[in-house]
């Protein structure tokens, strides 16, 4: 089997990448070997986790059907049992009240002992998947776990996208979770994550990053995020132009540039708009 197996990693991309190319000798077993090479090779995908998504990614959409199904499974059977954890702990034990909290409680104890980036991913894909579906609750267990994973850990590039990503989903309940967890960030990752969401095509996503922007800044970041938000007073969504001047009030006090573009939006069509204009320029003492 072993030499079976070294030829069919022959098949994959130069040893230079040696990790990519044992993750394509398993992906090549998948497809053209024996019923028990291909047992192998889903174990061997499952223990390398990420690193093997990408391929199992590619695969989804391979000619060959056992390649796809095997595929999906391997992307899907830890998430699928990660999300049970998570029901467990937002729900409890289900048809055995008397024991939600234990059951809960021991749920998340078990996610909270397996700190690994792997793990921080998969909560990440499952509030996506589960945000839509009108599940703020487990959104916000896995957030919250996330978090506490998180602190003071380092944060991948793919986590930081994956939470721009749920910027482009009405969160609802889950929304301060989301702002929690995107303050963990560091501020050059944070902030490229913003970014990318003000440009946007979508105006919601841009509220919500406009609204993020202004409740994770430091004082420090101010001077350089308020260019930001200025052209999107401009914006002809009035909830759009609200959550940028709001985003403007919690960055500080405005200098002159900004003050002028808020006196100006104090005329508002939108009363809201206007209003928040009128407290933002009245309230708040230009900078010499």
């Amino acid at each position: 089997m072993a030499l079976a197996l070294c030829g069919l990693c022959a098949l994959g991309p130069a040893w230079a990448d040696e990790g990519q190319a044992e993750v394509e000798g398993w992906i090549q077993a998948l497809r053209a070997g024996s019923p028990a090479e291909r047992v192998l090779a889903i174990e061997a995908l499952a223990g390398l986790g990420e690193r093997a998504r990408p391929a199992l990614e590619r695969a989804l959409h391979d000619p060959d059907p056992d390649l796809r199904f095997h595929a999906l499974y391997l992307l899907r059977a830890p998430e699928s049992a990660i999300e049970r954890s998570l029901r467990r702990v937002a729900f409890g034990r289900p048809g055995q009240p008397g024991a939600t909290y234990p059951a809960s409680a021991d749920a998340y104890e078990r996610l909270i002992a397996r700190a690994t980036p792997t793990l921080r991913a998969q909560l990440l894909r499952i509030s996506l998947r589960s945000a839509p579906l009108g599940q703020p609750r487990l959104v916000i267990v896995a957030l919250s776990i996330w978090g506490e994973l998180s602190r003071s850990r380092e944060i991948s590039d793919g986590e930081a996208q994956l939470l721009g990503e749920l910027l482009t989903i009405d969160l609802d309940q889950a929304s301060a979770d989301l702002l929690e967890a995107l303050a963990l960030l560091p501020a050059p990752l944070r902030l490229q994550t913003l970014r990318r969401a003000l440009r946007s095509s979508d105006p919601k996503t841009q509220a919500r990053a406009a609204r993020a922007l202004g409740e994770t800044a430091s004082p420090s970041e101010a001077p350089a995020l308020r260019p930001l938000l200025l052209p999107l007073l401009k914006h002809s969504e009035a909830p759009l132009r609200r959550q940028a001047l709001y985003a403007l009030e919690l960055l500080g006090r405005p200098g002159p540039a900004t003050l002028a573009r808020v006196v100006e939006a104090c005329r508002d069509p939108d009363a809201e708009v206007a209003r928040i204009g009128l407290r933002l320029a009245g309230a708040r003492r230009v900078q010499p």
